[in-house]
């Protein structure tokens, strides 16, 4: 899979990671799993890890059209949704730029993109600086590719 995610209910953390080339496709499918899971807690925070990701195959369509799908998906957070994502270079970090610009203004999600772990760390209220210590701490293994 070219996205995983785990749940640590005592840190309230979901901790999304993403590996090699991933698609629109792979998101809202992985989205879709998320919000099903039975471990979902829709006050947890969602932190991104892009440490691992080659490229996103997308348009700013397709995330249109994707998004509009996701809104059903979207109505299992009540409250203020965070999403924290650690952005490695510019490209990903201007596709997490259009997803934010077109879901916040359909959902109660609130996105903070940033360009180092130790900042993307800081606004997650995580003690560690570097995201490989945080994983270590989590006991997320290595992806098995």
């Amino acid at each position: 899979m070219t996205i995983e995610y785990t749940f640590h209910p005592d840190q309230k953390l979901a901790f999304f990671r993403f590996f090699n080339q991933i698609t629109v496709q792979d998101c809202v499918e992985t989205f879709r799993a998320y919000v099903a899971h039975p471990d979902f807690r829709p006050d947890d925070l969602m932190l991104s890890d892009t440490r691992q990701l080659e490229g996103i195959d997308a348009t700013c369509l397709g995330i249109i059209v994707a998004v509009e799908r996701l809104l059903p998906c979207f109505r299992a957070f009540p409250d203020t949704a965070r999403s924290i994502i650690y952005a490695k270079n510019d490209l990903i970090f201007g596709m997490a730029r259009m997803m934010q610009q077109v879901i916040e203004p359909v959902s109660t999600f609130e996105f903070q993109i940033h360009r180092t772990e130790a900042d993307a760390l800081a606004a997650a209220n995580m003690p560690q600086t570097s995201l490989d210590d945080l994983a270590r701490e989590l006991g997320v293994l290595a992806p098995l590719a």
